[in-house]
């Protein structure tokens, strides 16, 4: 499967795309922790190409639950992965999933991994750019609790 990765981006093997974004979909609930990070990394690499992260646009509602116990280089490339969808995809982001997301993001900004702290921080910024009109206003109070750890780790730097 590794293998399979270096060759994504080749002309030949674009027709095999949406085969395996379901295929690497799948492996994002196995139980074991290698597969959960191969079927990430592979939807990184596809993420790469606009067409491929516009179809991943329904992801975000999953790869919020897979963040939940997730470790560290599992949240980098789920972070990567949802910020080249949401990029990507110019799509608004639905009031629960916005929301949940915000949470979570909200609390990584002080993770020990510098990287993680740094795609929490961008793709916050991205949720907030992408929310339906209707969620601007329930995101509101958390946007305004998220200015102060900001503030500090901007700080920090």
């Amino acid at each position: 499967l590794l293998a399979l990765f270096q060759f994504l981006d080749c002309s030949t093997m674009k027709e095999w795309h949406d085969e395996l974004l379901q295929l690497l979909t799948i492996y994002l609930w196995s139980e074991s922790r290698v597969m959960r990070c191969l079927g990430l990394r592979g939807l990184v690499v596809l993420s790469r190409t606009p067409l491929m992260a516009k179809q991943m646009r329904l992801m975000p509602r999953w790869l919020v639950m897979l963040m939940q116990d997730a470790e560290a280089d599992e949240l980098r490339m789920t972070l990567e992965l949802l910020l080249g969808v949401l990029q990507a995809a110019h799509t608004p982001m639905g009031i629960p999933t916005a929301l949940q997301l915000a949470e979570m993001l909200l609390q990584l900004f002080d993770h020990d991994n510098d990287c993680v702290q740094q795609l929490s921080i961008s793709l916050f910024s991205e949720v907030m750019v992408s929310v339906e009109k209707e969620a601007e206003e329930p995101l509101q109070a958390l946007v305004q609790r998220s200015l102060l750890p900001l503030f500090f780790h901007l700080h920090d730097e």
